[in-house]
């Protein structure tokens, strides 16, 4: 069994039961929230070849924006774990994005910092939406928007995946996700256009 895995982005089969967050309902909504505001210019930093997870994360935000009539402006996708290459693009950039969504909440605790170096604020020149809900985004400042994982609805159900996989040894892979919130607070407070 795996929580979380690699991409699957060309059709590939894992042969193992998979088990996963909702990567992409909560944020699909709020890409489209943040669409119907006047936000036009849609940003995405992570490595969404890192995993699974990321992967999906990157594709809910580039759908959404593409089922609007747009497209997500390649300039604004930085597919950068890596805090010093971050920090190295985002200094490069002429123009930002009205809102970069991160792959994680670490990515963007990364992002905010640097933004911060370039005498950039959160949410003013540019909003951050997160993904995890780690303790951290409640404490940083601005406060991070993200999406909350439960964790311990995860738990369960792990055991309960490899509970029923040591009865039924037999039984077809199964591939679970299980819900997760979106939890907006200050780093996304801006009035639309």
């Amino acid at each position: 069994m795996f929580v979380d895995g690699p991409v699957k982005s060309y059709g590939d089969r894992l042969e193992a039961d998979q088990l996963y967050m909702d990567n992409t309902s909560e944020l699909s909504g709020f890409v489209h929230a943040v669409l119907q505001r006047g936000w036009r210019r849609i940003g995405f930093i992570g490595d969404y070849r890192h995993c699974e997870s990321f992967f999906e994360r990157y594709c809910a935000v580039r759908d959404t924006v593409m089922m609007e009539g747009l497209a997500l402006e390649e300039r604004f996708v930085l597919p950068y774990n890596d805090p010093g290459k971050l920090s190295q693009v985002l200094f490069s950039m002429e123009e930002l994005p009205d809102i970069f969504f991160c792959a994680n909440d670490f990515i963007a605790f990364e992002v905010m910092e640097a933004l911060r170096s370039l005498g950039r604020r959160v949410p003013e020149d540019v909003m951050l939406c997160g993904f995890d809900d780690c303790a951290e985004s409640r404490s940083c400042h601005p406060p991070l928007t993200t999406v909350h994982i439960h964790t311990d609805v995860m738990a369960e159900e792990a055991l309960h995946l490899l509970s029923s996989r040591i009865r039924e040894p037999g039984l077809e892979y199964r591939i679970v996700h299980t819900q997760s919130d979106l939890v907006e607070r200050e780093s996304t407070n801006r009035k639309g256009k």
